[in-house]
């Protein structure tokens, strides 16, 4: 019965699993990078580089919130009644203020061909000085991007050089003196019964 096979399932005995041997090595491991050595003139330049990037990249990201700001075209600058003065938000005040005063010139001719065509060319200088604003506003994106880019740029290189010059300065750097090992003393075999007597002879006698 399905009831008795899921019980059985349940009491059957679970293989165990194998465990390494004790003292074997748990696995390959990661291999480490050999540290690197210190450098005070390196870690300045490293520091150096860092803060270059930071104050450049600050730079960048306030000149572009201004450059939002001025043209107006995204965000919560787009917004004519917070940001009156934008460059967007002029051009749509001056286009609005030529259909107003065409509408006013036209008096009964409304619906005249002139006072069309004269709708027509407000809308046709909108539509080029809109089109040129957002051309400007790609452009100043672009030099933003960019700026960023060379920041980040700017600093690789100057954390690859820093890494160079600690280097060269270990290489260049005079080793640590080191202990002098102890010298061994040769060691005398002693001296046999028969040697000890011919030492204490006088030279012009011989042993017996």
């Amino acid at each position: 019965m399905p009831g008795n096979a899921f019980k059985n399932a349940r009491m059957a005995p679970q293989r165990p699993q194998p465990r390494p041997a004790p003292g074997a090595p748990a696995g390959p491991a990661a291999p480490q990078q050999p540290a690197m050595p210190w450098d005070a003139a390196a870690a300045n330049s490293e520091a150096g580089a860092l803060n270059k990037r930071n104050n450049a990249m600050a730079g960048a990201q306030s000149s572009w919130l201004r450059t939002q700001q001025e043209f107006g075209l995204e965000g919560p600058w787009a917004d004519y009644a917070s940001n009156p003065y934008s460059r967007s938000a002029l051009l749509q005040r001056s286009y609005d203020a030529a259909r107003r005063g065409t509408t006013n010139s036209a008096g009964h001719n409304l619906y005249a061909g002139s006072f069309i065509n004269a709708q027509n060319q407000n809308t046709h200088q909108f539509n080029l000085g809109r089109d040129e604003l957002q051309k400007g506003y790609a452009q100043a994106n672009a030099e933003y991007i960019a700026n960023q880019q060379r920041a980040e740029d700017e600093y690789n290189e100057g954390i690859a050089q820093a890494g160079w010059d600690r280097v060269n300065a270990g290489l260049q750097a005079e080793p640590e003196p080191m202990a002098a090992a102890p010298q061994r003393q040769q060691q005398r075999k002693p001296q046999s019964r028969k040697q000890q007597i011919r030492q204490n002879i006088s030279p012009g006698r011989k042993a017996r």
